[in-house]
């Protein structure tokens, strides 16, 4: 870098005087030559180095082997594309813990101990572990009539969007199951409801449960695992690429019965945890049905990891 700028200046500078070498024009050859070898390693360590290196996901494994006859219904992209990973909010845990307790309307400070966080009044308690998961809890008796199922989902998603609760965004209801209380009368509604990073479901945790009773009121939540935050942009292959990942093997499924044929549905980006880091990652979901052994209609999903 000195050559090849000393030269330059070399008409300007008083390289002499100032006592600093002055470059022959064969070291100047040597110079330019030493600086676009530079230029070109930086640029291709750029367009080539992915920056950290992801573990890869813990998939279950299924010692049941697809179908020989899987028949491709779903409309699959070539183009690959971007798409973010996730990691764990770096917000400290007595603050998010004061913010959700503040947005539950729960009016105490904060208290810690053992590494669990309480907030609470004389109306509700909050609970936060270490890992960012929390449980809300109502110490009142909820009066009014029993909910239907829409009243009690609707009561939830209006408590979350008029709140900043989460990271992320709440999305499908997974499950509803009836409550019914110690006389065996129905009286509410226990909702189990994915979230969603970006526009991407999040699969096997960061889930939310709600118990909603009497007059559609919420009396307990509980949120599984932490915030998570946009980290590293990464690229990910194409949906067709993935599509051939599955049919060389390289994919994970839950298919633990046999079946004569399965159909691949549909495509969908989502994420699921990679636990032995704590990252998010991108994964290719296949949704599938299939005609099993027996006869029987199922369905199934198909795993393939994404980041290229």
């Amino acid at each position: 870098i000195y050559i090849v700028f000393a030269w330059l200046a070399r008409k300007k500078l008083p390289l002499d005087k100032l006592k600093l070498p002055v470059p022959q024009r064969k070291n100047l050859r040597i110079g330019v030559c030493l600086m676009v070898g530079l230029y070109l390693f930086i640029a291709l360590a750029l367009v080539f180095d992915h920056g950290v290196k992801y573990a890869s996901i813990q998939f279950f494994e299924s010692e049941t082997p697809l179908p020989d006859t899987i028949e491709l219904k779903a409309e699959l992209s070539n183009e690959s594309g971007k798409a973010y990973v996730y990691i764990p909010s770096t917000q400290p845990m007595d603050e998010r813990a004061a913010a959700i307790a503040s947005g539950l309307g729960i009016s105490s400070g904060v208290t810690s101990e053992n590494g669990v966080y309480t907030a609470e009044d004389s109306n509700a308690r909050l609970t936060m572990t270490g890992s960012g998961s929390w449980v809300y809890e109502l110490l009142t008796t909820p009066e009014g009539a029993v909910p239907t199922l829409e009243e009690a989902k609707a009561a939830v998603y209006a408590l979350f969007e008029e709140n900043v609760l989460l990271s992320v965004s709440l999305g499908e209801v997974t499950d509803a199951i009836e409550h019914t209380d110690a006389s065996g009368k129905a009286d509410g509604y226990d909702i189990y409801i994915s979230t969603v990073a970006g526009d991407s479901p999040i699969i096997g945790s960061s889930s939310i449960v709600a118990s909603v009773r009497q007059g559609a009121t919420i009396v307990k939540l509980r949120r599984y695992d932490g915030d998570i935050l946009k980290s590293a942009e990464v690229g990910i292959i194409s949906q067709q690429k993935a599509y051939e990942n599955i049919m060389s093997g390289d994919c994970a499924y839950t298919l633990f019965s046999p079946a004569r044929s399965a159909i691949i549905e549909s495509c969908q980006l989502c994420y699921i945890a990679n636990s032995s880091q704590g990252y998010y990652l991108p994964v290719w979901v296949f949704s599938c049905s299939a005609i099993m052994e027996d006869g029987s209609e199922g369905s199934f999903s198909i795993y393939v990891e994404a980041i290229r």
